[in-house]
């Protein structure tokens, strides 16, 4: 009865902590679950009913530790659950619950399996959540489908189903989760699988009712609007894709389409509109020309108003003309009307000419009677200059200069550039060279074969353009230096013309760092020139850039492949990607080695992290382009070259705009922590440690060493973001460079702490001090657990092998400095069982070598980490049974106190065996002989404080005694004696007078024990002395206590 009570008690505290729980009032939860598991504890284990509601209060108590976002406490109530009742699915399952709250998604998809295993109904469809998690789609997809088959989803998991089903190509699977969801989510699903039927109309119309409903989501946009295109509706085509992030594209594909459906419905206003729209993307947008067919229309309708809006709002050449005539249509003649009404006028004709000109037309003959008189001197000027350009527009420049030469005098000026590029083309050098001021006579000098400086505009175009040819052709008759001077004379007019020739004209010229510099940085050229330039003057200045260039094509994997395919054409033979490697391999080294060579600090390092940068924008997607003058494409590069640029700003914003995972992985690479990544990757932990915690530039360094921390740049330093652009523009990058940073000294660290716990002199104490260096940092990174897991692992690899060539103390002094740094998981437990063995093995040679202290010492120490090891726990009880033995046979070795305290012990240990093996034969031969050296010891110390009057203490040590060995004789002979003497004592102390009633009873009792101890020895075995020896003792109690029982 008093046990339904306890557990009715028990099951109504589970439930008001459920009912807390629920309600988020996870105090009172705590306290009530708490009292359910003290109200069940004690019949758990004895009575189903109390094992189910004390396993469910300990998962409340974890799922309260989970309410508070504490994944790792609540996993340590699960994880009692799981020990106490490991049959049962619960524990398993919760526990998968608080690993995939704290991200461990392999840890959580064992414990959901495990509780599968074991029943559990609803372990299905969180495990499918995990492997999700973990990009196990299809097994996450088979798991749905098995938690479908045993009850109802709800609409996120037929929801995820669908998705997975779609991903993974199981077509009819997703026709089903997206069937039973019917949301919006699942109307875009059945949309995507019309859409690879091929069936557009159901593609569209799935689609449309997902967004109709209120989905906004990018995909089903973008598949929206290519249905409602390919079925000709591109007003919802527009509409679709106008609302697809970054896919201005199709939209403007939508318009272009629209626009000219318009137009053939006549609607030009809606036609102009989309045809700007779709402008900006490559769509050719005849807007001029479409106001040119609306002018016409509106003119054919006699709309004059209309057509000049038309005309007014083109900017085609046409347009204008039309204007033109519609300003001539309405009388508005200008200069040109004023000449034609006034033709003897030479001034209006000389008007009406370049009217004529400005209107296409050829008014030569006009021109030519205006230079003659008797046209006034400024008209024929006017009409000399207006032929002349006629003529050199026609490329009679023979034609031009006499027109010039008729302008009456003085004559063309000096320094006309019209009249000097006219005689330079008309071949008249000495003519122009005599015109001192015309820019032309440069050109003019230079063809000659003299020399003069370019100038500008024209003619110093002209004279850069005669420098070029001169110094093609010196290049061609071998003359490099005469080339690549005159080019780059040239250069200063023109610029580069051919950026590739003129880089091998500076290179052939000796100038191989104006070469590399002559290389636009996109050019497949420039990396080659920068390595010839390197490797040539060794310029230190040249071997950042040079590593820049190369870094991304040593990362693009597709360019080597490329370089493979083509030679394999090339020389009609199959090239081997091993072969690509091996050249990409001295690639590699033969930059390096010129980078050192140059003076560069550990080029190795420098180009593995630039390479590593390169690969790892690549698979972003590069740099987005910022403007139009940069590359079209996007920038795949280093953070050296990415410096060079100037870009370091725009590529923290990029960064900033990443998910967490891609941004990770780029602050890595582009920052000042890449260089330790470089150094780990590259097997050089010590230099990884010592980049990874100082990360400043020159100037923040100054004289100040390095830390056990990470030290980033001041805050004001200038060179911040250049040399961690992922950086650049972010206040909390510093506090992030310094975690990743902590991160790579740990890995470091764990690197060393490995290559040092093999040496023999000192290896293990070097070990463990990098092991405890690297805890102290992995809480900066927030890398604790992994940071204790790599320990663990390589302390027990390590510890493993030494305790295989029995070098137990080594194990034991290895383990003994890192089971405090493995947290408290199943990793610290390894630890501690190889610690364990390895001190009980150490404690067995110590017990051959006579050393028993030490031996006592490991074993206590081996069971305290163990306490599940029987091994170490015999030991110590048969070492400390074999103490105390010696101490009773030899007293020299100790007291009978000490001799008490050790076989009290090794009882235990026996005691302890036997709770968890209540059959073994040999642990309970072991516990009787601990009981019955106990009970001779007991036995030695009660008579000696019997020889010494001492009754009491003899009285209990000789009871106990007996107690333990109550088939041993002598014991139980002591104990009468003993109860016997103890009586006497008090008759003699009694002797002279009466004896008081208290102690005359307890006299009586003694002599009561007395009978009964030698009535037991003579049942077990006659003996006429002991016989004797009772009548005896009788005889004084009957004497002493007639009446006992009336006392």
């Amino acid at each position: 009865m008093l046990a339904k009570l306890v557990l009715s008690q028990a099951r109504a505290a589970r439930d008001r902590g459920d009912h807390a729980l629920a309600a988020r009032d996870l105090d009172t939860a705590e306290r009530e679950y708490a009292a359910a598991i003290r109200k069940s504890e004690k019949k758990t284990g004895d009575d189903p009913a109390f094992d189910d509601t004390n396993a469910a209060a300990r998962i409340g108590q974890g799922r309260v530790q989970l309410a508070r976002a504490q994944p790792q406490a609540a996993d340590l109530r699960f994880s009692e659950v799981q020990q106490r009742w490991p049959d049962r699915w619960a524990g398993f399952y919760w526990s998968g619950c608080a690993a995939a709250h704290g991200g461990s998604y392999a840890r959580a998809e064992w414990f959901f399996s495990a509780a599968i295993a074991r029943g559990a109904p609803g372990a299905h469809l969180q495990r499918a959540y995990t492997r999700v998690k973990l990009g196990q789609d299809a097994r996450a997809l088979e798991d749905l489908g098995e938690a479908a088959g045993r009850g109802p989803l709800d609409l996120p998991a037929l929801e995820l189903g669908a998705l997975l089903a779609l991903r993974t190509g199981q077509a009819p699977q997703a026709e089903w989760f997206a069937q039973a969801a019917a949301t919006p989510l699942a109307d875009a699903v059945r949309g995507v699988l019309a859409h690879r039927r091929g069936d557009t109309a159901a593609a569209l119309a799935a689609t449309g009712r997902a967004l109709d409903a209120g989905l906004d989501d990018p995909v089903a946009r973008l598949l929206h609007g290519a249905s409602a295109y390919r079925t000709g509706d591109l007003d919802a085509a527009v509409a679709s894709w106008t609302r697809v992030p970054g896919r201005g594209d199709l939209e403007a594909r939508a318009r272009y389409a629209r626009a000219l459906r318009r137009r053939d419905a006549g609607d030009f206003d809606g036609a102009a509109a989309d045809f700007e729209a779709a402008a900006p993307y490559g769509y050719d947008a005849p807007v001029g020309e479409l106001r040119l067919h609306a002018a016409a229309a509106a003119v054919a309708a006699a709309d004059l108003d209309e057509a000049r809006r038309h005309l007014y709002a083109s900017a085609h050449p046409r347009a204008r003309r039309f204007r033109g005539l519609l300003a001539f249509a309405a009388g508005d003649t200008d200069t040109a009307a004023a000449a034609l009404e006034h033709p003897d006028d030479p001034l209006g004709r000389l008007g009406l000419a370049l009217v004529l000109l400005a209107r296409g037309e050829r008014p030569e003959t006009e021109l030519k009677e205006l230079c003659e008189p008797p046209a006034p001197q400024a008209v024929r000027r006017g009409a000399s200059r207006a032929l002349a350009a006629l003529r050199a527009g026609d490329g009679d420049w023979d034609g031009a200069c006499d027109a010039f030469e008729a302008d009456p005098a003085p004559g063309p000026a000096p320094d006309d550039e019209t009249y000097g590029e006219a005689l330079y083309r008309a071949g008249r050098l000495d003519a122009l060279a005599a015109l001192t001021a015309n820019p032309w006579r440069a050109p003019a000098l230079l063809r000659t074969g003299a020399d003069a400086e370019p100038g500008t505009g024209r003619a110093g175009a002209e004279a850069a353009r005669v420098l070029r040819e001169a110094a093609y052709t010196a290049a061609a008759d071998g003359d490099w230096e005469l080339a690549a001077a005159r080019n780059r004379k040239a250069a200063t007019v023109l610029g580069t013309a051919d950026a590739l020739l003129d880089a091998l004209i500076a290179a052939f010229g000796g100038d191989r760092a104006a070469a590399a510099a002559a290389v636009p940085g996109t050019d497949p050229a420039r990396p080659l020139l920068l390595l010839h330039g390197l490797a040539d003057t060794r310029d230190p200045d040249l071997a950042g850039p040079c590593i820049a260039a190369w870094a991304p094509l040593l990362a693009d994997d597709d360019h080597w492949e490329r370089r493979r395919a083509d030679a394999a054409r090339r020389y009609a033979a199959p090239v081997t990607t091993a072969a690509m490697d091996d050249a990409r391999d001295r690639l590699r080294r033969l930059i390096e080695k010129a980078a050192a060579d140059a003076g560069a600090a550990d080029a190795p390092a420098l180009l593995h992290r630039e390479t590593a940068a390169a690969d790892a924008l690549a698979a972003l997607g590069g740099l987005p382009p910022g403007d139009a003058a940069e590359p079209a494409d996007p920038l795949v590069c280093g953070p050296l070259r990415l410096a060079e640029l100037g870009l370091h700003d725009r590529f923290g914003a990029f960064t900033a705009g990443l998910d967490p995972l891609d941004r990770g992985v780029i602050e890595i690479h582009f920052s000042a922590a890449g260089t330790a990544a470089a150094a780990l990757a590259l097997g050089r932990p010590g230099e990884a440690l010592r980049a990874a915690l100082d990360l400043r530039c020159p100037d923040c360094r100054g004289a100040d060493p390095t830390g056990s921390e990470p030290h980033a740049c001041d805050p004001d330093c200038a060179r911040f973001a250049a040399r961690n652009p992922a950086y650049a523009g972010r206040p909390e990058g510093r506090a992030s460079l310094r975690e990743h940073a902590a991160a790579f000294a740990c890995e470091a660290l764990l690197a060393l702490a490995a290559a040092a716990v093999g040496r023999k002199d000192g290896g293990a104490e070097t070990a463990a001090g990098h092991w405890r260096e690297a805890a102290r940092l992995a809480r900066l990174a927030g890398e604790a657990d992994g940071v204790a897991a790599a320990t663990a692992a390589t302390a027990l690899g390590r510890g493993e092998a030494l305790y295989r060539r029995k070098r137990y103390g080594e194990v034991v002094d290895l383990l003994e400095s890192v089971v405090d740094l493995c947290g408290c998981g199943d990793d610290r437990d390894r630890v501690e069982t190889l610690l364990a063995d390895a001190l009980d093995q150490r404690g067995v040679q110590a017990t051959r070598d006579g050393r028993t202290d030490d031996a006592v010492a490991d074993f206590t120490r081996a069971v305290a980490l163990a306490p599940h090891q029987v091994a170490a726990r015999r030991n110590l009880g048969v070492t400390l049974m074999n103490e105390a033995d010696k101490i009773l046979t030899d007293p020299a070795h100790g007291d009978d106190t000490a001799a008490l305290a050790l076989a009290q012990r090794a009882l235990d240990q026996f005691e302890a065996l036997l709770r968890d093996r209540p059959h073994n034969g040999e642990y309970r031969r072991f516990r009787d002989s601990g009981a019955e050296l106990k009970a001779m010891i007991l036995n030695r110390r009660g008579v000696a404080a019997a020889n010494r009057q001492r009754f009491q203490e003899a009285l209990k040590d000789l009871r106990a005694a007996v107690a333990l060995a109550p088939d041993v004789p002598q014991v139980r002979r002591n104990l009468a004696t003993t109860a016997e003497n103890a009586a006497m004592a008090v008759l003699v102390t009694y002797s002279g007078g009466l004896i008081p009633p208290d102690r005359k009873q307890a006299a009586c009792t003694l002599l009561d024990e007395a009978v009964d101890q030698y009535t037991t020895l003579l049942a077990a075995q006659p003996d006429p002395e002991l016989r004797a020896r009772l009548a005896e003792v009788r005889q004084l109690r009957d004497l002493l206590c007639p009446r006992r029982n009336g006392w």
